[in-house]
């Protein structure tokens, strides 16, 4: 384990390439981390063409060494929690479908209230997610950092808080009355589980936990009301159409236009 400080004398990566390569060649080293890339970016990061022969220099370091490049980089500015974690970079898309393998690290939005009986003094709260081209995703892990460490949270103390821009906490902060408010919160829900999981089926008991209203009310809804957009069998929402029904109502869905879902690896 080596470290190579270059702060005031980083250079772009094309130029510092040969020096790292000569530097790190009869070392024996697995991995090379390079941290942060805006000190050695070569290019302007929201232009693809020219981060995707940035992103060629990582390779070229993994053939000239025989080893892994690992390489940090920061989100875009803005709340982050409704975007997907391979979306949260800083820049080109480049960035979401280069690397072989990304962990997003996030902090969680602790409210004001609970901080005290959730969060030690100084404590703050985070969630590790990864989108992984060889092998499956796993799911969010949630851990403490308590300087200088992070401490993976075992008893499930952080399972109900989200990022901020969530849409599970956009949802719950809704002001809403009435019943075309009601229906609007139960197809929002449906919604923003799906776009955190669009492979899990939603279920109506999923809606309940989230809106806080019974199942059998939004059983109601979705036999009565919604039931141009939805159908139930066996406790389970199908055919879930309801960007419809918010358009209808005048309200913008988030995912209309995401164009990039449909290809998360190019």
């Amino acid at each position: 384990f080596d470290v190579w400080n270059l702060r005031g004398q980083a250079l772009p990566l094309d130029k510092l390439l040969p020096r790292l390569v000569r530097r790190a060649k009869n070392g024996g080293y697995a991995a090379i981390v390079l941290d942060p890339i805006y000190k050695v970016i070569t290019g302007d990061e929201n232009n693809a063409s020219e981060m995707g022969a940035f992103c060629n220099l990582f390779d070229r370091v993994c053939r000239e060494l025989g080893c892994s490049v690992i390489y940090c980089h920061h989100h875009s500015k803005g709340a982050q929690g409704g975007k997907k974690a391979m979306d949260r970079a800083s820049g080109s898309g480049v960035f979401a479908r280069d690397p072989d393998a990304q962990l997003d690290l996030i902090q969680l939005q602790i409210p004001e209230e609970l901080r005290g009986s959730i969060l030690s003094d100084g404590d703050t709260a985070w969630q590790l997610e990864g989108t992984l081209r060889e092998f499956p995703n796993f799911k969010p892990v949630k851990m403490f950092f308590r300087y200088p460490n992070h401490l993976l949270d075992t008893e499930g103390v952080l399972d109900r808080f989200r990022p901020e821009g969530s849409p599970v906490n956009n949802l719950k902060n809704k002001n809403n009355t009435g019943k075309d408010a009601r229906l609007i919160r139960v197809v929002e829900a449906i919604n923003s589980l799906k776009t955190m999981d669009p492979d899990k089926v939603v279920a109506v008991s999923d809606v309940s936990a989230m809106t806080g209203h019974a199942k059998d009310t939004i059983r109601r809804y979705l036999n009565n009301e919604l039931k141009e957009y939805y159908s139930i069998r066996n406790g389970e929402i199908i055919n879930t159409e309801g960007r419809d029904y918010l358009r209808e109502c005048g309200l913008n869905d988030s995912d209309e236009n995401d164009d990039d879902d449909d290809d998360e690896w190019e």
